[in-house]
C-alpha cells in the first residue's frame, strides 16, 4: 500500500515537468530569431491581440507559437484582463511564427516578454 501511495505521489509531482509549456522563444516552430521592437498591444475582437509597432513596417498577428497555448507575457495579460486596460506599450521580443495571413502586410509572431510598459486604461 505505501508503495503504491508513493509512486502515485511520485508520478503526481513529476505531471507538470513532462506537461510544461515550451512557450515562444525556445519553440521549434519559429521561422527566424527573435527580435526587440516597441510598439503596442490591443485587443481586436475580431483578430485577437495585435501589435502596432512604432517604426509601422507592418502589422504582427499574436499568436501562441505551435504546442503552446501562452499568447501573451503574463505581465501584459494579466492587464488587459483584469486591469480595464485597452491597450499596452511597450518594447516587446517577438519570435517569427508560420502565418495563414493572405495579407502581405501581417506577420505572425509569438510575444517572449515584454518590459518598459505603460497602459491606456478604458
Amino acid at each position: 500500500m505505501k508503495a503504491t501511495t508513493l509512486t502515485i505521489l511520485l508520478w503526481l509531482v513529476s505531471l507538470p515537468a513532462f506537461c510544461a509549456d515550451i512557450g515562444c522563444k525556445s519553440n521549434s516552430a519559429l521561422l527566424g530569431q527573435c527580435y526587440s521592437v516597441q510598439g503596442t498591444i490591443t485587443v481586436d475582437p475580431g483578430i485577437g491581440a495585435t501589435f502596432n509597432r512604432d517604426d509601422p513596417k507592418s502589422r504582427l498577428i499574436i499568436r501562441p507559437a505551435h504546442g503552446s497555448a501562452i499568447t501573451l507575457p503574463e505581465n501584459v495579460d494579466h492587464a488587459l484582463r483584469f486591469y480595464h486596460v485597452i491597450s499596452v506599450h511597450g518594447t516587446y521580443e517577438v519570435c517569427p511564427i508560420p502565418s495563414q495571413s493572405p495579407f502581405k502586410h501581417e506577420r505572425f509572431v509569438c510575444v517572449d516578454s515584454a518590459s518598459n510598459l505603460s497602459v491606456e486604461y478604458r
